[in-house]
């Protein structure tokens, strides 16, 4: 049977975060897996299917024309003949899973987010008919696990709009950067918060001249001592900026004005939107080859070597700070000496562009359902 476009009817499950759709349109700062929930139901919305929300609010309300429900209103949708699909976001639980299989036929799809199954809230369901998966590693890693009955798909996440509009058509973008050049790190302590320090004081050694803006929060331990004399010497750094972690919007306007992007990040990151944002900001980039990065940046970054890149279940690896300030000190050469920066930084910014917008997913996750409505 094939499900037109205007009958499609999709719910999408969050059983951890709560929010409606205008959730990016909000000044706090926003994670990953939201991102996608809320852009993706956006833009599927915009070409004419009916979507819900399905997450932890406490009532039903209404956001770009998207209906978030409370999770104890989930039989409501389950009893609804139009749904064409329940898609789980990033986590999900074995027993509601299965509660909602009895009362219903339509396809499960389970849309993984993380870096690999686990027992608790990323197990491979036999309930599920399908899986999408964010990026070529997260499916490569995932494969051993990966039931042959599913049907499967890789539909890659993409950035916030207003990083798309960031420049004007025709804009210069070194125009726009401050001087002297600044580094950006946007994340929290596991994505690399904590190497940021030791790695500009190797980059002293190297280079004086740059400012860094640090969008970051400062609480990370449940001491408020231990976090205080974090904070405390993250501000009394010398050329330091600490931010702090703000919405989209504001980081956005940050980005374009800023030079290079620095991520010594040990996670097994699966989608990262920060390094898509940060390409198609025309910054340069400074990343680890850890898990999918070298993948989303596809040859335009800067790369560090860690050990055992590809290991999905290891959060916290070691960073060689010397090594990645030397890349660093590399970027800011060039960023100072190459006479064909902005025609690199256009195409940069242009490939992430062609590449990395919602609007571009629609079409494959629409086909991926009436594949599913075949099953």
């Amino acid at each position: 049977m094939h499900i037109g476009v205007n009958l499609m009817h999709l719910v999408f499950i969050d059983i951890i975060y709560g929010y409606t759709a205008d959730r990016p349109d909000m000044p706090e700062a926003l994670g990953g897996t939201t991102t996608a929930v809320c852009f993706m139901a956006r833009e599927m919305t915009k070409a004419g299917i009916k979507c819900s929300l399905v997450n932890p609010v406490e009532e039903k309300k209404t956001a770009h024309g998207i209906t978030t429900y409370p999770l104890a209103s989930i039989i409501e949708l389950c009893d609804d003949p139009s749904v064409s699909a329940f898609i789980f976001c990033g986590r999900w639980n074995a027993e509601f899973v299965e509660l909602l299989k009895q009362r219903t036929r339509v396809p499960f799809i389970a849309w993984m987010h993380e870096s690999c199954f686990e027992p608790r809230f990323v197990q491979p369901l036999p309930q599920f008919e399908g899986i999408v998966f964010v990026s070529n590693w997260q499916a490569k890693t995932n494969e051993a696990n990966t039931s042959f009955r599913w049907k499967k798909a890789i539909i890659q996440n993409a950035m916030h709009p207003c990083f798309a509009d960031i420049f004007a058509d025709g804009e210069n973008i070194l125009d726009a950067k401050s001087d002297p050049p600044t580094l950006f790190f946007a994340g929290d302590f596991p994505r690399g918060a904590f190497h940021i320090m030791p790695v500009l004081d190797e980059l002293r050694s190297i280079d004086q001249n740059f400012a860094a803006e640090i969008f970051t929060s400062a609480t990370f331990s449940p001491n408020p001592k231990t976090d205080k004399e974090y904070s405390d010497k993250l501000k009394n750094h010398p050329n330091i900026s600490h931010v702090g972690k703000v919405g989209q919007i504001e980081l956005a306007a940050r980005a374009k004005k800023a030079a290079i992007m620095i991520a010594p990040n040990p996670w097994p990151e699966t989608s990262c939107i920060n390094l898509i944002q940060s390409m198609t900001a025309g910054m340069l980039c400074v990343i680890t080859d850890r898990a999918v990065l070298p993948e989303t940046a596809n040859g335009f970054a800067r790369i560090v070597p860690m050990e055992d890149r590809d290991n999905p279940s290891s959060f916290n690896m070691k960073i060689d700070h010397k090594a990645f300030a030397k890349e660093i000190a590399a970027a800011l050469e060039e960023w100072r000496s190459n006479k064909a920066l902005e025609e690199k930084l256009q195409d940069q910014r242009k490939f992430f562009l062609d590449h990395y917008q919602w609007s571009q997913r629609v079409q494959p996750w629409v086909n991926f359902i009436t594949q599913m409505s075949q099953y």
